[in-house]
Order: C-alpha cells, then structure tokens, then sequence
C-alpha cells in the first residue's frame, strides 16, 4: 500500500479547489433553477470554508427563490459583515428585505450604495443582481439592458431570462415576456415558475386555453404552487368556468390560509353568482389577513352597494383611494354612490375627479351629466353629454338625455334631432320616440306626433302616456270619437295600474 503524504499548504490548495468547484456547482444549479441542488452544494462549500463570500451571495439568491427570506437576509448580511464592499450582497438583503415587508428606506439605500459598488459588473449574476436594484428603483430601461448583458454572458442563465421576462409584461411587451419564458423551458422544461410566469401572459393576452395548460403543468411539477392554484382559477374565471374557479381558489386558500388576494378573488365570483353573503365574507376575511390590500376594499364597497349598505360602500371606497390615490373607479362607484343618496356635489366632485384620471371615461361624462341636470345646471350638462357622444357617437341614451335637456332650454329644433338619433340607433326606444312625438306637438307638427305616439303604442301596446297623448292630438285634429277611445284606453290603463288621480283627468 502506498501512503501519500500531502503536507498542510497541500491540503488547504485542495480544500480551496474543492470548495470552488462546490461552489461552481451551486452556481450552475442557480443558473438553470434547481435551487435546492444549489442550495445543497453551497452548504457543503460553506462547511469547509465559513468565511467564502461567494458561497453565501449564491445562497442567499437561492433561498430567495425557494421562500426562505429570512435565510436570505441572513447569508447576504454575513456577506456584507466579510466583504462590506460586495455590492451584490447589498442588493441581495434588500430583495429579500422587500419580500418579507413593503420596501423601506434602509432597501432603498442598500439597492442604491450595491448599485453604486457594482460600477463593472464582472458576472452574468452581476448583471442579474445590478438589474433587479434597478427594477425595483423603477428603472426599468438600465434594469433590461443588465438583464440582456448577463444573458450575453451566459445564455442559459434562466434567472435572467424569468426577471426579464417579468419586466417586459410590466411594460405590456407581452410578446417579449412569452419569449423569454418560452427560453427558460426549452433550457428547463421542468420550471413550474416558468409555466407560471408563461400562464401569467397568456392570461393577460386573453389566450385563456394556453394559460390553463401551463398552470396546469406548473400545478404537475410542482403540487403545492399556492400562486398557480389563484392564477388558473382566474383564467377559469375569465372562461366562466365559475365551479372550476372556485375549486382552484379554495384549493389555494387550503394550501396558504392567509393568502388574502385567493379570498378577494373568490368573493368576486361569488358577488357575480349572486351570493352576495358568502362574498362579503370573503371580502372580510381578505381585508383582515392584509388591511393594505386595496382591491378587497374596492371589491366590498361594490358589494356593500349592492346589498344596500350605501355608507359602508362610500367607506370602502374612501379607503381604497387612501391606499391608492390613483384607483379612479373608486372615485366613480363613490360618486354613483354618492348621487344616490342625495349628495349630488359629492357625486360631481368625484365623477371630476375619474374624469381627470380617466378623460375618456364615457359613463362618467353621462352620470356627471344627469347629476347636473338635477341640480339644475344646465349648460355643463349639455356640454358633459356632448363630451360623451363625442367618445361613443352610438350611445343612445346620451342622444336621448342630450334631447330631454335641449327641450328643457326651449332648443326644440335641437332636441327633435337628438331624439330622432337615439332612435335611429335603438329602433324600439320607447322614450325617445314619446319625446319625439312631445315636440313635434310643441312645434305644431300634429301628423307627425300622431305617428310618434302610433309607433310607441306598436312598441307597448300598455303605455298608457301616448294613448292620453294621441287623445290630445285627435281633438286638435277634429276626432273626438277617436279622442273618447284614446282617453278611454289611458284611463282603464292608468286604473290597472292603480293611478286613480291620473285615471280621473
């Protein structure tokens, strides 16, 4: 037997070479998205040299990956603690900093000052980690550009192609995202974040079959995906596969207990079947679990709405615009709110305040309109009314109200030719054409009223108006006998519906 003596300078050179080549490794598992390999190799590196700064960076990116943000944090601050000036380090705290809570200054600063070291980044995961700092400092044009620099360097670097991808369907270069997704799964096709992510896009460009089939592989590879549960539940749900919806949202509740956004979901499919009890719930027990989530507050005001809790609809919208300034349909179910309840200033500060956001928001231009009117003014109505048929030159009800307020201001001439568009655009519009037939009696045209109020009894042969006022028009004409059975049809009419004092004139 030959014993080989190696003398200590020896041993450290192959402890050195062994630990590099661990750490290699776990940067190569890194690379492609096998995280818990990764993870595995930088430990044993880390067991036989504690003070390897690398080692902790290529851990602490794959904790983050893997959930475990505090461990994260942890590795990339006694990264900092061996080597205060590793910028990739400082980047690294403050992501998995910004994982456990909103990011704070001190984030801020680290993703700033690990900017600041990595001037030349030397690694794809340079580039990578130098990118992310700045995505989350919303500069996102340098963080792309670092993102294609590290997939220059390392072309089946998969952490680039996902965070690239994520920025690009920021951005709505949806097209761009599928591709970079689409390359994560043909280096591996065993990524069930790159299904995910993929399904993600998918959802977005309506591509709802192709968006299932991708969560459903994520869900394959990996059972326990709390997100892709929620996410395939809301292509169902854009599918109208409600049954199915709730079933992936209840399983992603199952799964994770305090995943708010799962609950608001749910609860919007259960407020669009009806179930307005079981929604309401959902709604709660989302804004309990995140009180900060503002699309479950938003959600509960419609909901509150609709089961007549007017003050607790305008507090959730109230806070939905605390959380979010920005929320501008908030501002209009507040102001529909608002105007329903009689607070008609309200209701026109708020539809002011969608229209700023939104300018082009038609509905608003019409209910600020109506609210107007009802306070009486009614030039801006007018103008609010002509915005709005100027966005949607095919909206009747604009045409019609437009004509009620021309009418109202002694504009006959004006008024006939709104109502006369309206019913050109809706053929059986029963108030435009009894409008219609009002004014053409007002300016004298008693043939052509009698037509309007004909027509509007072959599209309601009960609507006892336009026989009372075709009784008016035949005594102009000189038929009383065609009178006593006009009004003798309104009255019987008007007695079935119970309207004796419209009945007995």
């Amino acid at each position: 037997l030959l014993v080989h003596h190696q003398t200590p300078t020896d041993s450290q050179v192959e402890i050195a070479k062994h630990v590099q080549m661990l750490v290699d490794r776990g940067n190569g598992c890194y690379g492609i998205g096998d995280c818990e390999q990764a993870i595995v190799a930088y430990d044993r590196a880390l067991a036989l040299d504690n003070r390897r700064i690398e080692a902790y960076c290529g851990r602490g990116n794959a904790r983050r990956y893997v959930g475990d943000y505090p461990g994260s944090w942890a590795d990339f601050d006694t990264a900092i603690q061996l080597d205060p000036r590793q910028g990739s380090a400082y980047i690294g705290r403050a992501l998995a900093n910004c994982f456990q809570h909103q990011p704070d200054d001190l984030a801020i600063a680290d993703f700033q000052y690990g900017i600041e070291l990595i001037d030349r980044p030397q690694t794809a995961i340079d580039y990578v980690m130098r990118g992310t700092a700045y995505a989350q400092l919303s500069n996102t044009e340098a963080a792309i550009a670092d993102y294609t620099s590290a997939i220059d360097l390392n072309p089946r670097l998969v952490v680039a192609y996902n965070n690239r991808g994520n920025l690009r369907q920021y951005l709505g270069d949806l097209d761009g995202a599928i591709e970079d997704f689409s390359i994560v799964l043909e280096i591996d096709d065993q990524s069930p974040i790159a299904y995910n992510n993929r399904g993600i896009v998918y959802t977005y460009l309506t591509r709802y079959p192709e968006a299932i089939a991708d969560y459903t592989k994520a869900l394959e590879l990996q059972p326990n995906f709390t997100s892709a549960y929620n996410n395939r539940a809301n292509a169902y749900c854009h599918s109208n596969e409600f049954d199915k919806a709730i079933a992936d949202y209840s399983r992603s509740i199952s799964l994770d207990p305090d995943f708010a956004v799962a609950y608001s979901n749910r609860g919007n499919i259960y407020r669009t079947q009806g179930d307005l009890s079981a929604a309401l719930s959902d709604y709660d027990r989302s804004i309990k679990l995140d009180p900060n989530l503002t699309i479950a507050h938003y959600n509960r005001g419609i909901c509150h709405r609709q089961l007549g809790n007017h003050q607790q609809a305008i507090a959730d919208y109230t806070k939905t615009l605390v959380l979010d300034p920005q929320y501008f349909y908030a501002y209009y179910h507040r102001g529909n709110t608002r105007q329903y309840l009689g607070d008609k200033h309200g209701a026109i500060a708020d539809y002011t305040q969608t229209l700023r956001f939104d300018p082009e928001h038609v509905h608003t231009y019409y209910n600020r309109a109506v609210t107007r009117s009802e306070i009486g003014d009614f030039p801006a109505a007018i103008a609010d009314l002509e915005a709005a048929i100027d966005l949607d030159p095919e909206f009747a009800l604009a045409h019609y109200q437009l004509g009620w307020l021309l009418a109202k201001t002694d504009n006959h001439e004006l008024a006939l030719f709104e109502y006369q568009c309206a019913i050109d655009l809706k053929s059986n519009y029963l108030d435009a054409c009894y409008q219609h037939g009002i004014v053409q009696q007002i300016l004298g045209d008693l043939t052509g009223a009698y037509a309007d109020f004909s027509c509007c009894l072959d599209i309601d042969p009960k609507y006892a108006p336009a026989y009372y006022q075709r009784g008016k028009i035949n005594i102009q004409l000189g038929d009383r006998a065609g009178a006593i059975a006009d009004y003798h049809q309104a009255a019987k009419l008007y007695l079935d519906r119970g309207d004796s004092k419209t009945y007995q004139q």
